[in-house]
Protein backbone atom coordinates (compact mmCIF):
# COMPACT_ATOMS: atom_id res chain seq x y z
CA UNK A 1 0.00 0.00 0.00
CA UNK A 2 1.37 3.14 -1.04
CA UNK A 3 1.97 6.19 1.94
CA UNK A 4 -0.48 8.15 0.17
CA UNK A 5 -3.24 5.55 0.35
CA UNK A 6 -2.13 4.66 3.88
CA UNK A 7 -2.10 8.21 5.06
CA UNK A 8 -5.53 9.16 3.82
CA UNK A 9 -6.87 5.77 4.51
CA UNK A 10 -6.19 6.60 8.32
CA UNK A 11 -7.17 9.84 8.36
CA UNK A 12 -10.60 9.24 6.19
CA UNK A 13 -11.70 5.62 7.63
CA UNK A 14 -15.03 5.02 9.72
CA UNK A 15 -15.01 1.79 11.32
CA UNK A 16 -18.51 0.23 10.40
CA UNK A 17 -20.68 -0.01 13.61
CA UNK A 18 -19.04 3.26 15.07
CA UNK A 19 -20.13 6.63 15.24
CA UNK A 20 -17.73 8.96 13.21
CA UNK A 21 -17.00 12.34 13.90
CA UNK A 22 -15.04 14.97 12.29
CA UNK A 23 -13.88 18.39 13.18
CA UNK A 24 -13.55 20.30 9.93
CA UNK A 25 -11.26 22.84 12.23
CA UNK A 26 -8.79 20.00 12.34
CA UNK A 27 -8.44 19.81 8.72
CA UNK A 28 -6.52 22.50 6.81
CA UNK A 29 -8.11 23.41 3.17
CA UNK A 30 -4.81 23.05 1.91
CA UNK A 31 -4.19 19.62 2.77
CA UNK A 32 -2.54 17.57 -0.34
CA UNK A 33 -1.09 14.27 1.79
CA UNK A 34 2.20 15.52 0.48
CA UNK A 35 1.90 13.87 -2.45
CA UNK A 36 2.87 14.77 -5.71
CA UNK A 37 0.60 15.28 -8.51
CA UNK A 38 1.57 12.43 -10.43
CA UNK A 39 1.22 9.96 -7.45
CA UNK A 40 -2.26 11.22 -6.65
CA UNK A 41 -3.50 10.87 -10.35
CA UNK A 42 -1.81 7.25 -10.65
CA UNK A 43 -3.63 6.08 -6.89
CA UNK A 44 -7.10 8.05 -8.74
CA UNK A 45 -6.67 5.92 -11.50
CA UNK A 46 -6.17 2.61 -8.85
CA UNK A 47 -9.43 3.82 -7.06
CA UNK A 48 -11.23 4.99 -9.97
CA UNK A 49 -10.79 1.26 -11.38
CA UNK A 50 -11.43 -0.34 -7.69
CA UNK A 51 -14.89 2.03 -7.48
CA UNK A 52 -15.96 0.54 -11.13
CA UNK A 53 -15.69 -3.10 -10.34
CA UNK A 54 -17.43 -2.80 -6.81
CA UNK A 55 -20.29 -0.45 -8.49
CA UNK A 56 -20.83 -3.69 -10.95
CA UNK A 57 -21.45 -5.56 -8.26
CA UNK A 58 -23.54 -3.27 -6.37
CA UNK A 59 -25.70 -3.47 -9.64
CA UNK A 60 -25.63 -6.99 -10.47
CA UNK A 61 -26.60 -7.87 -6.56
CA UNK A 62 -29.29 -5.83 -6.51
CA UNK A 63 -30.02 -6.18 -2.62
CA UNK A 64 -28.40 -2.43 -1.95
CA UNK A 65 -28.06 0.76 -2.84
CA UNK A 66 -25.16 3.62 -2.15
CA UNK A 67 -25.46 7.52 -1.53
CA UNK A 68 -22.73 9.45 -1.90
CA UNK A 69 -23.43 13.29 -0.21
CA UNK A 70 -21.07 16.21 -1.10
CA UNK A 71 -21.71 18.85 1.39
CA UNK A 72 -20.20 22.19 0.66
CA UNK A 73 -20.71 26.12 0.04
CA UNK A 74 -21.23 27.03 -3.41
CA UNK A 75 -17.78 26.89 -5.69
CA UNK A 76 -16.36 24.65 -3.11
CA UNK A 77 -15.54 22.24 -5.84
CA UNK A 78 -18.16 19.41 -5.37
CA UNK A 79 -19.21 19.44 -9.05
CA UNK A 80 -15.36 18.82 -9.82
CA UNK A 81 -15.46 15.61 -7.80
CA UNK A 82 -18.83 14.61 -9.28
CA UNK A 83 -17.01 14.97 -12.87
CA UNK A 84 -13.14 13.82 -11.71
CA UNK A 85 -13.85 11.31 -9.21
CA UNK A 86 -17.19 10.01 -10.12
CA UNK A 87 -16.27 10.09 -13.77
CA UNK A 88 -15.25 5.93 -13.08
CA UNK A 89 -19.19 5.21 -12.07
CA UNK A 90 -21.58 3.77 -15.05
CA UNK A 91 -24.10 6.33 -15.34
CA UNK A 92 -26.57 3.92 -15.85
CA UNK A 93 -26.37 2.71 -12.38
CA UNK A 94 -25.58 6.13 -11.05
CA UNK A 95 -27.04 9.70 -10.78
CA UNK A 96 -26.45 13.23 -9.45
CA UNK A 97 -29.72 14.64 -7.30
CA UNK A 98 -28.81 18.30 -6.47
CA UNK A 99 -30.67 20.26 -4.05
CA UNK A 100 -31.17 23.89 -4.81
CA UNK A 101 -33.88 25.91 -3.16
CA UNK A 102 -36.78 24.19 -2.65
CA UNK A 103 -39.36 23.92 -5.32
CA UNK A 104 -43.22 25.03 -4.89
CA UNK A 105 -43.69 21.47 -5.47
CA UNK A 106 -41.37 20.70 -2.43
CA UNK A 107 -42.51 23.02 0.12
CA UNK A 108 -45.98 21.73 0.15
CA UNK A 109 -44.85 18.33 1.69
CA UNK A 110 -42.17 18.01 4.76
CA UNK A 111 -38.95 19.50 4.37
CA UNK A 112 -37.37 15.64 3.66
CA UNK A 113 -39.82 15.17 1.26
CA UNK A 114 -37.55 15.60 -1.96
CA UNK A 115 -34.79 13.56 0.05
CA UNK A 116 -36.80 10.54 0.21
CA UNK A 117 -38.31 11.15 -3.12
CA UNK A 118 -34.04 10.75 -4.45
CA UNK A 119 -33.16 7.52 -2.98
CA UNK A 120 -31.27 5.12 -4.93
CA UNK A 121 -33.23 1.58 -5.96
CA UNK A 122 -31.28 -0.93 -5.28
CA UNK A 123 -28.51 -1.61 -7.42
CA UNK A 124 -28.27 2.13 -7.67
CA UNK A 125 -25.88 5.05 -6.36
CA UNK A 126 -26.89 8.30 -5.73
CA UNK A 127 -25.06 11.19 -5.50
CA UNK A 128 -26.18 14.22 -3.77
CA UNK A 129 -25.05 17.25 -4.46
CA UNK A 130 -25.60 19.23 -1.59
CA UNK A 131 -26.65 16.95 1.72
CA UNK A 132 -29.48 16.96 3.59
CA UNK A 133 -28.10 18.76 6.10
CA UNK A 134 -29.66 22.35 4.39
CA UNK A 135 -33.39 20.42 4.00
CA UNK A 136 -33.28 20.40 8.02
CA UNK A 137 -31.31 23.43 8.62
CA UNK A 138 -32.69 25.89 5.60
CA UNK A 139 -36.13 25.48 6.17
CA UNK A 140 -36.28 26.27 9.96
CA UNK A 141 -33.84 29.66 9.36
CA UNK A 142 -36.02 30.70 6.68
CA UNK A 143 -39.36 29.56 8.69
CA UNK A 144 -40.46 27.36 6.25
CA UNK A 145 -41.50 24.56 8.79
CA UNK A 146 -42.54 24.80 12.38
CA UNK A 147 -39.62 25.23 15.20
CA UNK A 148 -41.56 21.84 17.15
CA UNK A 149 -41.66 20.03 14.05
CA UNK A 150 -37.87 20.31 13.35
CA UNK A 151 -36.99 18.94 16.99
CA UNK A 152 -39.00 15.66 15.83
CA UNK A 153 -36.85 14.10 13.33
Amino acid sequence: MTKLKMHLRQKLLVTPGKIATMNLGDWSPDYDADEKKENVDHELALLSSRMSELQYKLFADNSQSLIIILQGVDASGKDGTIRHVMGALNPQSCYVKSFKVPSSEDVLHDYLWRVHMSIPQKGQIAIFNRSHYEDVIEPSVHNLVPNNEILTI
